[in-house]
Formats: structure tokens, sequence, C-alpha cells
């Protein structure tokens, strides 16, 4: 397969080039863009450049995808074609192809009257690869350079639509890495790769990233389904994860001081991190009163008993974990102790070495937030924080893709309840209850002022954290009404820069041109962040993908409610969180993207099992140990799994940052065999390790991949 075909998605990521010719792909076609509602896109034929460098030829079929060869329509799309390539050879598609379907015995008559007109224009059936081939010699010179996204001017609302879904996809994607990862070190000492599990729990979750499931727009039988094959993949990932964390467990040589309860916790990311550490408590330490945790050196940390569900958990900032790796602690009950904590909360303040946090006393929103490392305000005084506003979404057509604002919205600025929730020397949190009485909900009595719809929000620090979490539950029976919440902050810049798959980019923050305004919408994936140079903010989410940053308001889209085509999307009850960022310098020097990752990929905690009885288990691994290594920071070891045909690990990795970065990956012991491939795992040339460590050189934003054989 040489030729990318993908009509109908909602917009394109500007990595995609890279994606497709590291994967074989000669050239990519699509048409959607074709429909902006602001301006125009200017090309039919360009080369479509991603930031790493990688080109592929991109074709936008004259007369879109879904063609039914009607004369006039061609001679339009052919006339436009010439015009803007100067082409008088072009590509046409026909059949009914939206929703499946060729095409027809009607079309294929109207083909054969078009070819015995003398003065229609000659039609020739052959493949697109023959015809894109003959174009690229012809037009070579002259095909022009496009460097940035596809952003489609439309289908706004996909990046919001049926949160649930959107949920379980950044969990599934998260959940499904982690397996892969775990079970590669299994397979390192000959454990069973479960391939045909994740397998099957990939193709899971990849049917519903299908362009009118995950975005939103099917109906809502669709979405029952759904969420059944996300439930199948968990299943799978859930006891990849668990019976690989035990497996690697059973390795591990638990020294005489951590003989009591033991607790294995493991960081699958790539570089040694801090964290916390939540977990529940076994039988025989759920009744104590008072417990503490030590590290393998015996070291007590400092650790905090909360309920959560009617579950009593402990919990604890790990660390220096290592990347790709473990480290043991242990919990064992002891007289109570006292910490030094740089906590405080009070009933409208929360504070601890990083930040200070106020809230306003009626409303509930953040009136400051004050960095104590650089000394500064980072909220705007001019307007509140994680303030929550409603607008009015009424779009002209297509429901559940479009945003249609109205003019008409509503910020929430005033609380029904407020109170501290956690009190200790690991974490503090106050929690914000609010409601919102919508147009939709029908005024009967008695019920005439009750709200329609209820929202909480939990704004949580950690002692050892420099990062503002805050934790949101929505109760949402809404309609035609978007959500998003706001944050003004102290930092003027022109640009912003959004995560996008591998790589990031930069949008403008004003709305001064056409182009500028039809960007009143973007997507990104974990981050997104606004920076002067000297001082920036990065909002960070775990299930949103919705955005938009204009001057120096960054905001985060929620909830929608649409009523076409599925009547109930996004109705009912949801669970999110996000955080506020601060830091010194740009979001490069602040490391936004491993802080993103962290946000979303929390430590994983499992219980060391007692070894009585166990056969063939001889533990030889260290209290601490990490299996594999990148340095420095801004290249990402985003996945490890075992090659799909082959006895080895497939490495892959990407530079994050725009940067050409000489890069070292070290493995725990040095490897028999090193290749690196393309991302379809086809070898391209053999590499040379020095004992244990791997150099690489990374262009910038380019993604390589690896495989290994131990």
């Amino acid at each position: 397969v040489t030729i990318g075909w993908n009509p109908d998605s909602f917009g394109y990521n500007w990595n995609m080039p890279q994606f497709l010719v590291k994967s074989g792909f000669k050239a990519f076609v699509t048409q959607k863009i074709f429909w902006n509602d602001t301006t125009s896109f200017p090309y039919f034929l360009f080369w479509w450049e991603a930031p790493d460098g990688s080109r592929i030829l991109t074709y936008f079929p004259p007369t879109g995808y879904v063609g039914s060869l009607r004369a006039e329509r061609m001679i339009e799309g052919l006339k436009n074609f010439e015009r803007n390539t100067g082409l008088q050879q072009t590509y046409i598609l026909y059949g009914l192809g939206d929703h499946g379907g060729g095409p027809n015995r009607e079309m294929l008559d109207r083909a054969r009257n078009h070819e015995k007109q003398a003065l229609f224009p000659q039609l020739i059936h052959k493949p697109f690869h023959e015809f894109i081939q003959k174009i690229q010699k012809k037009a070579a010179s002259t095909i022009p350079l496009w460097k940035d996204e596809l952003y489609l001017e439309y289908h706004r609302g996909t990046y919001t639509t049926q949160a649930k879904t959107k949920k379980w996809n950044r969990r599934s994607e998260v959940w499904l890495t982690e397996a892969e990862k775990i079970a590669s070190l299994g397979f390192l000492w000959d454990k069973d790769y479960p391939q045909k599990a994740l397998t099957r729990a990939w193709k899971n979750v990849l049917l519903n990233q299908f362009h009118d499931i995950l975005p939103g727009s099917s109906i809502h039988p669709v979405y029952r389904d759904a969420e059944e094959f996300y439930q199948r993949a968990a299943q799978v990932t859930r006891k990849v994860i668990n019976q690989g964390l035990l497996f690697l467990a059973q390795k591990v040589k638990i020294p005489p001081t951590l003989n009591d309860s033991p607790l294995l916790v493991f960081n699958s990311l790539s570089w040694k991190r801090d964290g916390l550490v939540k977990v529940a408590l076994p039988r025989h330490l759920s009744s104590q009163e008072n417990l503490v945790v030590e590290n393998h050196r015996g070291e007590i940390i400092p650790s905090q008993l909360i309920t959560t569900r009617g579950r009593k958990l402990i919990c604890f900032l790990a660390k220096d974990i290592p990347p790709l790796g473990y480290k043991l602690y242990q919990i064992r009950p002891a007289p109570a102790l006292s910490y030094r904590s740089n906590l405080k909360v009070e009933k409208f303040t929360l504070e601890n070495k990083f930040f200070k946090i106020v809230l306003h006393p009626e409303t509930g929103n953040i009136i400051s937030i004050f960095d104590k490392q650089a000394k500064r305000e980072v909220i705007s005084h001019q307007q509140p924080a994680n303030q929550l506003q409603l607008f009015e979404d009424i779009p002209e057509r297509w429901d559940a893709w479009n945003i249609g604002y109205t003019g008409r919205k509503w910020t929430l600025d005033k609380y029904d309840r407020l109170e501290v929730v956690h009190q200790g020397p690991v974490l503090a949190s106050i929690k914000i209850s609010k409601s919102f009485l919508g147009l939709a909900k029908a005024r009967r009595e008695p019920t005439t002022d009750f709200p329609s719809s209820f929202f909480n929000q939990e704004i949580i620090l950690y002692n050892d954290l420099p990062r503002i979490d805050i934790k949101m539950k929505a109760d949402w029976w809404e309609e035609h009404t978007l959500l998003k919440v706001a944050f003004p902050v102290e930092v003027d810049s022109q640009q912003a820069t959004y995560e996008i798959p591998y790589a990031f980019i930069q949008r403008p923050t004003a709305r001064n041109t056409p182009w500028e305004k039809a960007r009143f919408e973007v997507s990104a994936i974990r981050w997104a962040d606004l920076s002067d140079g000297d001082y920036g903010v990065s909002l960070l989410n775990n299930c949103k993908y919705g955005h938009d940053i204009e001057k120096n308001v960054m905001r985060l889209t929620l909830l929608r409610s649409p009523t076409w085509p599925d009547p109930l999307a996004d109705r009912g009850k949801h669970e999110f969180a996000y955080a506020l960022y601060p830091h010194q310098g740009d979001w490069r020097q602040a490391d936004t993207v491993l802080r993103a990752y962290e946000f979303n990929v929390p430590l994983r905690a499992i219980w060391l099992e007692k070894r009585s009885g166990m056969k063939n288990t001889q533990p030889t691994l260290p209290p601490k140990m990490s299996f594999f290594k990148v340095t420095p920071t801004n290249i990402i070891l985003a996945a490890i799994k075992k090659a799909e045909d082959r006895p080895t690990l497939i490495l892959r990795l990407y530079e994050a940052e725009g940067l050409s970065t000489e890069a070292t990956l070290e493995f725990f012991q040095p490897p028999r065999q090193v290749y690196e491939t393309d991302l379809m795992e086809n070898r391209l040339k053999k590499l040379s390790c020095r004992g244990q460590k791997l150099n690489l050189a990374f262009g910038k934003n380019e993604i390589k991949t690896v495989e290994v054989g131990f």
C-alpha cells in the first residue's frame, strides 16, 4: 500500500506526512478541507511537509469523494484544477462513497454517454498511483509546498462531543501502551508475550477511532457498542499489566529492611520522575490507625491516609523512580508521626512551597495564584480563573459536528458549597460545588428553580509537586450548551503552543485576520502552553481535546450537548481532570511534555506477594532498577512492544521539542543485535552499540524506530 486514502476526517495533524512517509506511503488523498467555512484552501496538489521535514505529495480531487459523474460538476472541477495547477489532467473519484458503496449502474451509464460526446473531455479509468506518478514527473518543479496542519474550518465541535468516548480513547491508549511495555519486560525473561490478546485489544480501540465514532458524530446505539469494545480492551490491559507486574515483582530480591509489607512502585515512562502513589490497603493493614512508608534504604517517607468511595488508601510522593523501572517501598504499622510539610489549607486558601492559591469568598473562583519560586502572580487581576463558562451552542447544520455560538453565555460565579476535603502532609484540597439552571429544563412545580446540572471542582496541591490539579465531576443535563473552563494568565504572547501526535504546533493568540478568526477552537492532546520566554503557564488535561487561547485567556472545552444525531449526547455524569503548571522560562525549559505525560500516566503500585511455596522463582533483581533509559529528556521513548513477526522488541522514540539532538539509549544489559526500522518494522540498517549504550542522532521532531534483540 503506497497511497494514503483518508477523504472524510475532520482535519489532519501536522505530523501526518512523517507517519505516512515512514510507513512507505508515496501520496496522500483527501478533500475535506474544501469544506472550510471562512477561508479557501489554496491548493489541489501540493507537497505537505511535517515538522521534521518529511514530505508527501498530497492531492485533493476537485469534485470531492462522492462523485456521481454529472457533466456540469466534472467540467467545473476540471476548470478549477487547471486554473490552480496549470494541469489539464485530473483524477475524479466517483461512487456512493459516503458510508460505503461503489459506482451504481446509473453512474456507469453516465460515464459511457460522456465518452460518446466528441467535445467532452476524455475519460480514462486507471489506478490512482499511475496518475499521481505521471503528474509528479510533469509538474515536479511547480508543485507548491504546505508547511502547516490541514485545519478544517468546520466541524470544530468534534473535538469535544461524546466526552465519555474521548475519555475511553485516552485511557485505552495509555493502558495499551503500558501493557505492551510491561509485557515486553516479561518477554525478556521468556514469559509468553500476549500478542494476540493485545492485537485484539488495539483493534477494538482503533475501530472506535473511525471518523464518525471518536469525533462524536454517530447515533446513540453506536456509543453503546463502542463502550463494549473499550471494556473488552480494558479487560485485556488490566490482566496483562497485573500479571506482568506480578511476574516482575517475583524477580525482585526483597532486602531485609523491607520484609513487612513490600510495595513495588513502577514507572512506565522513560525518565526519572516523582509522582503521587495512591494504593488501597490490604486487609491486614486496613484496620491500622497509624502506618509509615519506608523506602528501600529504610528512610521514612511522609504519607497520608485518605478514604475514597469507601476504600481506605495510603498515599505518598514517590521520588526518583527510575526510568522504565521500579523502586521498592514498605508500609508497616508504627506509632503516630508528625511530618514537616509546607501544605496549608483554610476555607479560601491553599498553599505549598510553590504556590499560594486564593479563592473568592463569594464565587469560589480562583482570584490569585502566587508563584513563590518566581515571585510573581500567575492569574490576571482583571478576571477570575478556574471559572466555568457556558455558551449557547446552536449550529446551523451538523449539530454534533459544528459549534454555533449565538452570543448568549453564562458564568458560574456563585457556589452552593465550599469545603476542605483533604488536609495532610502529602496533599490538601478544597472542593467547590456549583449548579446551573439551563434553558432546556422544564419549569414545573415544585422544582421550578431546581438546577439542571451540577459541578464539583476539587483543587489539589501536593507537598512536593509544582502542579495545581483540578478534579472535576459534572452531572450534565443541558441542551445546545457548551461548557468551558477559563484561566486568564499574566502572560503576553503572540503564539500559543499545543501538543499534536509526537510533535507540537504553534498557533496565533490574536483574532485579527479571517484565518485567525477561523481558528477560534483548536485541537491538542495532553497540553497547551502560553509562554513569553521568561515565564509561562501550561494547561494539562487527562481526556479533553478542544482548546482555545485568545490573548491571555487559556480555555479548555469540557462538554457539549447537541441533539442530533444522538439526542442523548453527553447527558449524564462525567469525571475528568485538568491541571495548571505555571513555570519559569518557556515550555521546553519547564519540561511541559514530561509533566503532561506524568499527569496522564500515574505511577503504578503493586503489593509483593509472600514467596513461600513459589516454584521456579529465583529473585535476583535489586530493589531499584531501570530497564531502558534515554537522554536527554526531549527524546521520548513512547512505545515498547514485541515485533510483529520476529522474536525481538520494537522501541519507538521521538524528539519532542523541535531540536536536533544527539541522544543515548541505555539498556539494562548489552543487546545482541540492534536495527533501525521504519514504522512498519521493515529493517533499514544495522546499528552499533557500545556495551549497553546506543547513540542516536535525531533531527527536530524526528521519529525513530529501533529493533532490539537480547
